[in-house]
């Protein structure tokens, strides 16, 4: 099956079958959604030098194995209960301007990923005791741009938090040092304090499956790190008089110890 310089609104291989026993091909297309969910593809996918606006790959099987090249990806890619490959999967010479992860997977044979740009980042290789993906035929991955060392909830987690200091320094009481201290609840919940507010760490993202507190604790020391040094560097200052306190502590006992101090 080949597809070739096309326009297209909706592709969706799973649509009339649940297993496809020829090689697809597509090539030089134009698509705002591409599926290949809930496919068990036995033969060659090969899929390049097109324009992806969505695409989806859930319990997405590709046991001929698959070549992804030159295309450009706008969607979030999220991969789930897939691979299971007995041939090679390259993914080479792609942009991906959404996060790309995955869960539950597992790679029969060599898996190359090479000379991509991941835009907001790519969790496929970290392991995290939940999920995880397994790959028995082994990986090479090398010379592509972007962070490789980020799960798929931390620009979602970055993003807000950065709301949140810009519109609590912009209302803050001038007279007064902001304090931004990250502490457990009365519960034992992971908390950001910003001034009086108090921001639940855990529900500031949607989250699948749940983060341990370890990797949010330090994902928002960083966070908190990178905000305040940009503002340094390039020479800005912080709304009227404001002084900003950041404070955070040992992660088991969270006993207060001054961080940043800018005024």
């Amino acid at each position: 099956m080949t597809v070739k310089n096309q326009d297209i609104a909706l592709l969706d291989l799973g649509i009339d079958s649940s297993v496809l026993n020829e090689e697809l091909t597509i090539i030089n297309c134009r698509i705002e959604r591409l599926s290949l969910s809930a496919v068990n593809f036995q033969k060659r996918v090969t899929i390049d030098s097109c324009i992806i606006g969505e695409l989806n790959l859930c319990a997405t099987w590709l046991i001929g194995g698959l070549t992804f090249s030159r295309n450009i990806v706008h969607s979030e890619v999220w991969w789930e209960d897939g691979g299971h490959n007995e041939s090679e999967i390259e993914v080479s010479y792609n942009i991906f301007n959404g996060f790309v992860g995955s869960i539950d997977c597992q790679f029969g044979s060599m898996v190359t990923v090479h000379d991509n740009i991941f835009k907001l980042g790519c969790d496929w290789f970290l392991k995290d005791g939940v999920g995880d993906n397994y790959f028995d035929g082994g990986y090479c991955f090398h010379d592509n741009i972007g962070r490789t060392d980020v799960y798929f909830w931390y620009y979602p987690l970055k993003t807000r938090l950065i709301e949140l200091l810009n519109e609590s320094i912009a209302t803050s009481d001038k007279s007064n040092t902001l304090e931004i201290s990250i502490l457990k609840d009365s519960v034992g919940v992971l908390c950001l304090k910003i001034g009086k507010e108090l921001y639940r760490l855990d529900m500031l993202q949607n989250i699948f499956p749940p983060i341990d507190d370890c990797k949010i604790y330090y994902s928002v020391v960083s966070i908190l790190q990178q905000y305040f040094q940009s503002i340094e560097a390039k020479n800005l200052s912080l709304p009227g008089n404001t002084a900003v306190k950041v404070r955070c502590g040992d992660l088991n006992t969270l006993v207060t110890n001054a961080l940043i101090n800018i005024s």
